[in-house]
């Protein structure tokens, strides 16, 4: 119900890595907040173990567990591989062989 009622708008001059929220209540009390350096931009990266749990969050509902944690492992290991593009070309055999 929350996400119908957000209105992401594109304001110009803010950066990518900026974030300004304004949150409006019912009773027309409003809160706003600036952030200069979002987490995951260039100045505030995600850790890893932030980066891995997104990653999870979001694959859950699309692949089992142990295939996101194998696709978790093939981009840990991404410095052993021939060239990164084979992560491309594992990751679509991983996704695409049955459960």
């Amino acid at each position: 119900a929350l996400a119908e009622r957000v209105r992401p708008i594109v304001t110009p001059g803010i950066a990518p890595e900026q974030v300004e929220l304004t949150i409006t209540l019912r009773d027309g009390r409003k809160f706003e907040r600036r952030i200069e350096r979002a987490i995951g931009s260039v100045e505030n990266p995600m850790s890893d173990a932030a980066l891995e749990q997104k990653f999870r969050d979001l694959a859950v509902d699309i692949l089992p567990a142990d295939r996101v944690s194998e696709l978790i492992g093939l981009c840990r290991d991404v410095e052993t591989l021939a060239s990164a593009a084979e992560i491309a070309t594992r990751a679509a055999q991983i996704i695409g062989s049955p459960a």
